[in-house]
């Protein structure tokens, strides 16, 4: 998930960004502001940008903190869904958005699943092409976190058994599933303390 030094953006530094938009930023600088603004679910903000600077940009990787992600893995990771909606629907790339991998080896799954944030999982669920089955079984790392790590490793890990029955009984190919360490996802729960989901997780395997 995001740290929280990513997430303090003042208003004043808002407001100075808008301008700096208005007036010719540089693609970094928009594509911050883009972080923000899918931060505090800002979606007036956000299409005012998009129709200033284009889709385009929203397509593009900012590293902060070693995330390296864009606006929709930022909107998955914190919860906000009406974001999510718009960036799906409206900014023309939606499908592009929902299969970026973040730098450090994320996906939006995995962002809200770790974060449990069950409404933005079932929204991802909801239709396909947000969350195709090869994203939703892939074992990816490569950052600071977990490396090699599936979707219900993140929920797993955090305790979060809505999530993880959901995942677990959607594709249950994911229970058996080793991370990098070589845990499985009810390994891994029982490692962190999580008992309850260790134990759904090892009936069901």
């Amino acid at each position: 998930a995001l740290s929280s030094s990513l997430c303090t953006v003042s208003a004043h530094t808002r407001t100075h960004a808008m301008g700096a938009a208005q007036n010719g930023a540089t693609g970094s600088g928009r594509r911050k502001l883009a972080w923000a603004m899918a931060r505090d679910g800002d979606v007036k903000a956000l299409r005012e940008l998009v129709g200033r600077e284009g889709a385009q940009t929203l397509l593009k990787r900012e590293e902060m903190d070693g995330f390296g992600g864009s606006a929709f893995l930022y909107a998955a990771s914190r919860g906000r869904l009406s974001v999510l909606e718009y960036l799906w629907e409206e900014s023309g790339v939606g499908p592009q958005l929902a299969q970026m991998v973040a730098n450090k080896g994320t996906t939006p799954l995995m962002e809200a699943a770790e974060e449990g944030h069950l409404r933005v999982v079932k929204w991802l669920f909801a239709e396909e092409r947000r969350c195709p089955p090869e994203i939703v079984r892939a074992v990816i790392g490569g950052g600071y976190c977990y490396p090699l790590s599936t979707a219900l490793h993140y929920a797993a890990r955090k305790g979060h058994e809505a999530i993880v029955r959901l995942l677990a009984t959607r594709f249950p190919d994911l229970v058996p599933a080793v991370d990098g360490r070589g845990q499985t996802a009810a390994q891994l729960a029982r490692a962190e303390g999580q008992r309850q989901v260790a134990k759904f997780l090892d009936r069901i395997a």
